[in-house]
């Protein structure tokens, strides 16, 4: 009887404390705290392309009862993309972020929460385990967007933006990332020969290179074959009269500023002039002279303010005309549009002798 008794005994002293008692003992070891991160992860724009500069959100809940801080690490895969402190007040929700420079690619983003601590007034801060301490996982593929109209090029059936279509341009060979597959200044959508690679290495025997102006108007084939043959010949006759003209608009501009001080000098003279003129008083005397003299006072004064108007006027002219010379503005506009006219009335011309050989 005594030994069954004993048996019992320690059976039930066995369990305790090696089975009812480990549940126990485990569970308050490791008491979770209501505390975590709640929803999934978001971004500062979408859709987002490699190179994008964004930032990556989380949010934490705190409802432990308590104030919580600690550390949140934002990962890509394994990577450690960068880490940020936090502090949560009790029963409110907050927010964490880390800025990401987006690379192309398949990328997989997560939130980890690390050293979360307890905080209360005049308590050192006690180490704690949180209910949901690692976010949920994002996985994105971020994408190229080569002509930057927010369509990655994936999904993009005209990567280069040059009105070619990425499978048009597989087939003849041209690039589908470039919208001038030959270098030559011209959209492949406008090039009659957009692999003419030696065509693009010879600009400088171009006429609209040569004149800058392919962004303003279109050149015609036939006036540009015109210009390629008579190039040699009237190159340097052009170089020598952009010279010239160079000079002339420095001259110019010399003399316009010389003028203009000399100008300044006299309408400060006129003024001084005025003043002297207002200070003469008329004579003690009879009526009839002090009327003249007043009289006389007032067309000096009059002459004077008109010529100190055609001079401040003249002044302003000539101070508008040194700023364009300075900076060859109105010279230049003049001489594109001259040769725009040129070249409209020369393949005018050749339009005109060959309607006329048909004819013929």
């Amino acid at each position: 009887m005594r030994l069954w008794l004993l048996s019992i005994i320690f059976a039930l002293v066995f369990a305790c404390f090696f089975g009812f008692g480990r549940p126990l003992l485990l569970a308050v070891e490791n008491n979770a705290i209501n505390a975590g991160f709640v929803s999934g992860l978001w971004y500062s724009q979408s859709p987002f392309f490699a190179g994008d500069k964004i930032r990556i959100y989380a949010a934490i809940q705190n409802r432990s009862g308590f104030d919580i801080t600690g550390v949140a690490q934002f990962y890509n895969y394994d990577n450690l993309i960068g880490k940020a402190d936090f502090s949560a007040l009790n029963g409110r929700l907050i927010e964490v972020w880390m800025d990401w420079t987006a690379i192309e690619g398949k990328h997989s983003i997560r939130v980890v929460v690390v050293e979360p601590k307890k905080s209360e007034i005049g308590e050192p801060p006690t180490p704690i385990n949180i209910t949901s301490n690692t976010s949920s996982v994002n996985d994105v593929f971020v994408d190229f967007d080569t002509d930057g109209d927010k369509i990655g090029n994936n999904d993009d059936l005209d990567d280069d933006n040059d009105s070619v279509a990425d499978t048009i341009e597989l087939a003849q060979g041209t690039n589908p990332l470039s919208s001038d597959s030959d270098g030559d200044g011209i959209k492949d959508s406008s090039d009659p020969n957009p692999l003419d690679i030696a065509r693009a290495e010879n600009t400088e025997n171009n006429l609209v290179k040569d004149l800058a102006i392919d962004k303003f108007i279109k050149i015609p084939k036939e006036i540009n074959d015109v210009y390629e043959s008579v190039k040699p010949k009237i190159g340097p006759m052009v170089d020598t009269s952009v010279d010239a003209v160079d000079e002339i608009i420095n001259k110019l501009a010399k003399q316009v500023d010389k003028k203009r001080g000399e100008l300044q000098q006299e309408i400060g003279d006129i003024n001084l002039l005025q003043e002297v003129v207002a200070l003469i008083s008329p004579n003690k005397g009879s009526n009839e002279i002090n009327s003249v003299i007043d009289s006389k006072q007032n067309i000096e004064q009059t002459d004077l303010n008109a010529d100190k108007l055609f001079k401040l006027l003249f002044a302003s002219i000539l101070s508008l005309a040194g700023v364009i010379l300075k900076y060859k503005i109105a010279v230049y506009i003049v001489l594109f549009l001259g040769v725009v006219v040129l070249l409209k009335i020369i393949l005018y011309f050749i339009k005109l002798s060959r309607k006329s050989r048909v004819e013929h």
